[in-house]
């Protein structure tokens, strides 16, 4: 029974009441490629998704497709164990995004197996399908209408085991399908019943595109037998050029077979469409012999007058044209290549970019999920092309299309771009801490363990040339009085010096415990070694607030105090937790202390808790625009200066540098426009005077002004 059916296919994709000329993310069919497993090789599967939580891009939406195909035709056993391996891939798939991402993506997935004479529809989520048979309509679930039956149970996404629904049905040459979202759910029975009354699919559309308010995502399907011409209805006496100066109403173009103005820009383009096709299918070749012999008959009727006249004549044209169009595809097919692929490909690229970039512009402003989806699926794929630009080839469309995209995006999440600029780099570097005294940086290079010191200019904008050195007693294996150091831990300014040499100085602290002190403006050699380093689990911060010295350590969950001891940290650390209720400090990053010795700890999916002597207080985030809430988190710099107090805190995972005030609630986001220079992204520290916030990432610090 192998391709008993083909499919002719046709789509409707309805956003805010306006058809867009474009498949919907998301929706494919496919037949068995060459390699499929046993039982498949002659089975056809036809797939439609819809978002239901988060909206990702259109990119996202069509690698899941593609994965379901590619799942289906590589299982093995009958086509309800295939189709039920497809849900566990994309449910499992998407899962995994939604961890990596932080997101909460979802999908309504409605699938179809055409296997031999029976067609196995599944779904999970909402969706519809509809079958007609033998003049008879079945619909799957069996009353959309029953709110029970159509919300059966989680989109994929959701729950680990996804709830799939699967039923079979007999088709044969001249039924049709309806796969759809839930907008089409509550449409009364006769009325559906009558989409199907309609001479061909593409009339079926048009037809359902009527019965829907607002928006619409769905597939129509034709079965046929394999070399069966479609019925596609051209009217007696009509040409190329008839249509050409006819003017064509919204309403019948989705009745129309993609016609173009003339039959030369009809041909390059069903060659270009097949040009981007790695494997011509079964079922669009069927359509495209249909859109071929509808030309031909379009010619012949051009130059022969109406059917009714010479009909030998005309008959013996249509079967030449028919005949010729795909020979003059393929001719067509080997110049674009020959002639210059990379070129094609690109511009191809930039086409469907400036398509993406329409359906964009077309969705509606109050959608801001959708409008953001969009927008990124026009940076993805302007990325993309970029990727395949011939060089010396200028393209200033994609830079604007980026820029708009950008604008927009930035518009919806209330982020503030900055034009940021390097400071200094060093080399092999991993630069992982900070501290600003003045116009005095120190920067830890946490893969080296060396502790930079450099001068600012004036302005704060660049380093005074010949001040950038390594600091000789804060570098591995550096030898200071009797101890060598070793892994450095941090670095910390020091303004109180009861247990130090002095005060004003900065700070280094190694693994060993060993504390080292240096003075930008006095020679200071100052060194000590604390005790109870055997009760640390992995210290991964420090700071200094009125002599005590306290230290993060998230594996011992436990914040370590130093207090000064006749003039240095002598004594063993003290518990700053204690009691019973201590709080789960294993996923700190980072933390700081304000000026009245409250304490805030930064967790790595973005949360803080504040601290008091020990006990936790009031504290939460606010005001943050939907899709800027902070989830994960690296650094962060508490401000004290009477200037402008606040936190800044460093997400490298968003490339984004948050600013809130004391209480939580947010001020701004910062993002640059070059986002690569964040890609490593470790540390925050901010200049208030200046109005100069500088970000370590990789190897360089780079600065950028506070407000624009």
């Amino acid at each position: 029974m192998a391709f008993e059916l083909e499919s002719l296919v046709t789509h409707l994709f309805m956003v805010n009441g306006r058809v867009l000329n474009a498949v919907p993310p998301g929706s494919l069919i496919e037949v068995a490629p060459k390699k499929a497993a046993r039982g498949r090789e002659a089975d056809t599967i036809l797939i439609l998704m819809t978002p239901s939580g988060d909206i990702a891009s259109a990119d996202t939406y069509k690698k899941w497709a593609r994965l379901a195909s590619e799942r289906y035709f590589n299982s093995t056993g009958s086509v309800t164990t295939g189709l039920r391996a497809v849900y566990d891939a994309i449910n499992k798939a998407i899962m995994n995004q939604n961890r990596i991402e932080l997101r909460q993506y979802e999908v309504n997935f409605i699938c179809g197996v055409l296997h031999d004479s029976s067609l196995f529809l599944s779904r999970c989520g909402l969706a519809l399908g509809i079958v007609y048979y033998q003049k008879q309509l079945s619909l799957f679930p069996t009353d959309p209408l029953d709110d029970t039956a159509m919300v059966f149970g989680a989109p994929l996404g959701v729950v680990e085991i996804p709830d799939v629904r699967i039923k079979r049905f007999e088709v044969e040459a001249g039924s049709r399908l309806i796969l759809s979202d839930s907008e089409l759910a509550d449409v009364a029975h006769d009325k559906l019943a009558s989409v199907f009354q309609v001479r061909d699919v593409n009339a079926m559309m048009a037809h359902v595109k009527n019965l829907v308010i607002d928006r619409a995502t769905a597939m129509g399907v034709e079965f046929i037998t394999p070399g069966t011409l479609p019925n596609l209805h051209v009217n007696p006496g009509s040409n190329s050029l008839d249509i050409l100066e006819s003017p064509i109403s919204p309403e019948k173009q989705l009745e129309q077979v993609n016609l173009a103005p003339a039959l030369g820009t009809q041909l390059i383009n069903f060659a270009s469409d097949l040009r981007d096709q790695t494997q011509v299918q079964v079922s669009k070749a069927s359509a495209g012999i249909a859109r071929g012999a509808k030309l031909a008959n379009q010619a012949n009727e051009h130059y022969f007058g109406q059917p009714e006249a010479e009909p030998e004549k005309r008959a013996v044209t249509l079967t030449i044209l028919a005949t010729l169009i795909p020979v003059l595809v393929v001719v067509l097919v080997v110049v674009f290549w020959l002639l210059n692929v990379d070129r094609s490909n690109y511009e191809q690229c930039v086409v469907d970019t400036l398509s993406v970039a329409t359906i964009a512009r077309n969705i509606d402003s109050s959608d801001v999920q959708g409008t953001l989806s969009g927008w990124n699926a026009v940076l993805e794929k302007s990325a993309e092309c970029e990727q395949m630009r011939p060089e010396g080839i200028p393209e200033s469309t994609l830079t604007d299309l980026q820029s708009e995209g950008q604008a927009i995006i930035d518009r919806l999440l209330n982020i503030s771009r900055r034009q940021n600029f390097a400071l200094t780099s060093f080399p092999s570097a991993q630069l992982t801490r900070v501290e600003l005294r003045g116009l005095n940086m120190y920067v830890l290079d946490g893969a080296n363990d060396i502790v930079y010191e450099l001068t600012l200019s004036s302005d704060g904008r660049s380093v005074v040339p010949g001040t950038q050195s390594p600091i000789p007693n804060m570098r591995r294996n550096a030898p200071v009085n009797q101890y060598i150091i070793g892994e450095i831990i941090d670095i910390a300014w020091a303004d109180d010096g009861n247990a130090l040499s002095q005060g004003n100085v900065l700070v280094a602290l190694d693994r060993n415990g060993v504390l080292v002190e240096h003075s930008p403006t006095i020679l200071s050699r100052g060194v000590q070694k604390l005790i109870g380093v055997e009760n640390w689990g992995n210290p991964i911060a420090a700071r200094l607030w009125r002599g005590n010295l306290y230290l993060l350590d998230p594996t011992a969950n436990q914040i370590w105090r130093y207090e000064p001891i006749n003039g240095s940290y002598s004594g063993t650390p003290s518990e700053y937790f204690t009691g019973q209720l201590r709080p789960n400090i294993a996923n700190a990053k980072d933390f700081s202390i304000d000026a009245n010795g409250a304490l805030y700890i930064l967790y790595s999916d973005g949360q803080m808790g504040k601290y008091v002597s020990g006990q936790a207080q009031t504290f939460g985030f606010a005001n943050f625009p939907p899709g800027q809430e902070l989830r994960t988190a690296d650094a962060m710099y508490l401000s004290t200066s009477p200037i402008y107090q606040g936190l800044y805190i460093a997400s490298r995972n968003n490339r984004t540098i948050y600013e809130t005030t004391f209480a939580g609630t947010f001020i701004r986001s910062y993002r640059i426009y070059n986002e690569a220079d964040f890609a490593s992204l470790n540390n925050v520290i901010a200049e208030p005077a200046q109005q100069i916030i500088y970000a370590l990432s990789g190897n360089t610090v780079f600065a950028f002004n506070r407000e624009g």
